[in-house]
């Protein structure tokens, strides 16, 4: 008679995102058969809890992920040991902001790590707030408060990280320097960051070393490795230590605060006061562009360089907006690595 080892999990799945499917798949890796209890919308209740979702099509989502073998109602805290009993539980499976609660049902609880960045709260908190960035629409076509809002993450991001200083850099500088506001062309929010080391492997390590910092405090969406005729050849950095043989580093990540993403760009100076760019390489001596000054957009103070007009026509050249007048424009075709897959 062939075993069969039974998982099951429970959840609202409610806005069904990466994070849900990412559990699940883990889930179903620990066994054969995969049993998934989506709540109720009158448990929710019970719960304090309100889904975008019914509970009706939830359940069909949920009966539709390929992983998955059955689903049944959660209908209150009680019946996880029932379920486990009538049904011949192996493992249950939760996720790791549950660490220790399930530990004294009769079968094996395993808690797994959340994906980062993603969450159905924060979903909601973007939805509420009418913010998320969409690739489709330029920065430029985003109300007062919505523009105002981007911005200040950035201030939000260096009261989280305050031994740090975030700047503004690439397009988001050259609409403030040169547009006086988001430029048409744009639509993400471009900040840099100076390091305290010195060496492309000391950029490296403490690049690593920041990035679990910010993943920790669940900012960190991911983070790329970049191949294109700007930055030639794979490079980029990763938690575990999976980090390629390179030249120079060219560190980009991106930061999720309250729903605004920033794309952010690592930036250091040498042992012989050179400045280098994460994507320009070495722009010349620091003293060029340093140090940082405080500048406003849209009535929010953020950090600047001193000298940003020296530093726009070191990387762009004679340019009033990226793609249009002199200058080598920067190629966008890049290799992602979710974090997920890293970290």
């Amino acid at each position: 008679m062939i075993y069969i080892k039974k998982i099951i999990t429970y959840g609202t799945f409610d806005l069904f995102h990466i994070g849900h499917l990412n559990l699940l798949k883990r889930a179903k890796q620990l066994g054969d058969y995969l049993m998934v209890g989506v709540s109720t919308d009158e448990f929710n209740e019970l719960k304090g809890k309100k889904s975008f979702i019914h509970y009706q099509e939830r359940k069909e989502i949920v009966e539709a992920i390929r992983c998955v073998d059955e689903v049944i109602p959660e209908k209150n805290w009680e019946q996880k040991a029932r379920d486990i009993t009538e049904n011949n539980i192996d493992i249950l499976v939760m996720g790791d902001d549950w660490n220790g609660v399930f530990d004294d049902l009769s079968c094996k609880v395993v808690y797994l790590p959340r994906t980062p960045g993603i969450s159905t709260s924060k979903i909601k908190e973007q939805l509420k707030d009418n913010i998320i960035p969409d690739q489709s629409i330029h920065l430029q076509d985003y109300t007062l408060d919505q523009k105002r809002k981007m911005l200040n993450a950035i201030n939000k991001l260096q009261e989280q990280i305050p031994d740090y200083d975030f700047y503004l850099s690439f397009g988001t500088l050259l609409g403030c320097i040169r547009e006086n506001g988001l430029i048409n062309h744009d639509k993400d929010i471009d900040i840099s960051y100076m390091c305290k080391t010195h060496t492309a492997k000391e950029v490296e390590q403490e690049t690593i070393e920041l990035y679990k910092r910010l993943n920790e405090k669940g900012l960190l969406e991911n983070y790329r490795k970049r191949e294109d005729d700007v930055a030639k050849g794979l490079w980029g950095a990763g938690a575990n230590g999976i980090i390629d043989t390179i030249e120079m580093p060219k560190l980009q990540c991106q930061i999720v605060i309250d729903g605004v993403r920033l794309d952010t760009w690592t930036d250091w100076i040498d042992e012989q006061g050179n400045f280098y760019n994460s994507i320009r390489g070495n722009l010349g001596k620091a003293d060029n562009y340093l140090p940082l000054k405080e500048a406003s957009m849209y009535d929010i103070k953020l950090k600047i360089p001193s000298n940003a007009e020296m530093m726009l026509e070191d990387i762009y050249g004679e340019w009033k907006i990226p793609g249009i007048g002199k200058g080598p424009k920067p190629e966008k075709d890049y290799l992602g690595i979710w974090l997920g897959e890293i970290m």
